[in-house]
């Protein structure tokens, strides 16, 4: 087989791209101490499937095989992963071209799990690098702005902001619709990048010298600030005030009012009153 292009932009390049940017493990102590344990590489595989799918995907007993032969490039897993089910394909490109995109949501959550933030901007840079050596994919169009716009290969050099959930989004569904069946293009990339088992001498990333800004997508807090104003008026006493009709002009008004709980003091002299309950207090 002939070499291919290196770095070259796979789903197994993107993946250990991703595992490379992961949290540290929790220790031992941590875990037992109730602290959740950040992805294995098995799942994270498994999750981005689930993003494909737009369903949880759970893998069975091979999981953690096909996720080494998905990583190191040796296997597409097509037919595992469903990659070329042609309904997958259409529902999951319509959805990260729509505005409300559940495959966003879904990688909003994987990134708060599982990325780094202090490694956001080393995996944007080395995954950009990737793009920008690429000739052959100049032309093409990926959706890495979450607005459902696109941007041209040879357009991104020009971009030095990022958010880091469509961006990812936008990488993943570029490989699922252009290149799900050429994984095993990416061996030569991988074994570059990892000449001898966990010892990466990539160089992927050098390229990108411009100032790169990554952050999160801002969220809508629309919804919270309203359940937050919601609850805010539930606690409060519910006062009703009604007027009554003005029989003339000029006429002092009668307002009936009903207070829900009411505690009435009368002070009168040195003896006070309390009244707990009164239906109707005429002002």
């Amino acid at each position: 087989m002939a070499k291919e292009m290196i770095p070259y932009l796979c789903g197994g390049t993107f993946l250990t791209q991703l595992l490379r940017a992961r949290k540290e493990l929790t220790n031992s102590t941590k875990h037992k101490n109730g602290q959740k344990e950040s992805l294995s590489e098995q799942e994270t595989f498994r999750r981005l499937i689930s993003i494909y799918q737009l369903s949880d995907f759970h893998g069975g007993t091979s999981l953690k095989t096909y996720t080494s032969q998905y990583k190191n490039c040796s296997n597409s897993l097509v037919a595992y992963a469903q990659f070329s089910d042609n309904d997958l394909h259409r529902a999951f490109d319509e959805d990260v071209k729509s505005n409300n995109s559940i495959a966003l949501n879904m990688t909003s959550e994987f990134v708060y799990e599982f990325i780094d933030p202090s490694l956001w901007r080393q995996l944007v840079r080395c995954l950009l690098d990737m793009i920008e050596s690429d000739t052959d994919i100049q032309d093409d169009e990926f959706f890495i702005t979450g607005d459902a716009t696109t941007t041209k290969a040879k357009d991104i050099h020009t971009i030095d902001h990022f958010y880091i959930e469509p961006f990812l989004l936008g990488i993943w569904h570029y490989i699922i619709m252009n290149r799900i069946d050429d994984n095993e293009k990416g061996a030569d990339t991988y074994k570059q990048w990892y000449p001898s088992k966990g010892n990466y001498r990539g160089t992927v990333g050098n390229a990108i010298t411009r100032t790169l800004t990554v952050e999160s997508l801002p969220a809508d807090s629309m919804h919270e600030e309203a359940e937050t104003e919601r609850a805010a008026t539930n606690d409060e006493p519910r006062v009703e005030v009604i007027d009554s009709s003005d029989a003339y002009e000029g006429e002092s008004k009668t307002c009936t009012q009903y207070i829900e709980h009411a505690t009435i003091v009368n002070q009168n002299g040195e003896k006070n009153i309390h009244i707990n309950h009164v239906d109707t207090l005429n002002l």
